[in-house]
């Protein structure tokens, strides 16, 4: 094996056999690590934000990609558990996720959104999800929703 490769290896495993003891340090320490963390963030604020600014322009297409699916699957995920399993109207069952979304049984909707400040889209579906998925919604189609506000609650 060349000097290099064993380096490597040899690193690898010092690596793996003391991850252990840093983390046991880590723990015993912890608030001066995060002292020192906070120290070293505010000290080299503009540093650490100017690269974090030149790594989003450098991967801006996969950054957004990858946050493009992540509220998607959220979504999924939300809308699967509303309709017991996978995402369909309540009324007609309609499969298609691009046309669901999330309807407040009791037609308060509105006042819901006004007292959460305004959560909607996105934000609303993690709120949904991180409150333990809070009882008295459902997954309707757009149309079915439009015929629920229309008629007053009758589908």
């Amino acid at each position: 094996m060349p000097r290099s490769e064993r380096r490597k290896e040899l690193d690898r495993i010092y690596r793996k056999t003391h991850r252990e003891q840093r983390r046991a340090y880590y723990w015993q320490n912890r608030e001066y690590a995060l002292k020192y963390a906070r120290a070293y963030r505010e000290k080299h604020r503009d540093e650490i934000y100017s690269k974090l600014r030149e790594r989003y322009q450098h991967n801006k297409g996969e950054i957004n990609k990858r946050a493009k699916m992540q509220r998607q699957l959220v979504r999924i995920e939300v809308l699967s558990h509303y309709a017991d399993g996978s995402p369909k109207c309540a009324v007609c069952n309609e499969c298609d996720d691009v046309v669901l979304c999330i309807d407040h049984i009791a037609g308060s909707g509105n006042q819901h959104r006004k007292l959460l400040g305004g959560l909607f889209g996105h934000r609303f579906y993690v709120w949904l999800k991180t409150n333990g998925y809070p009882e008295g919604f459902q997954v309707l189609c757009y149309n079915c929703n439009q015929r629920k506000k229309h008629y007053k609650g009758e589908v």
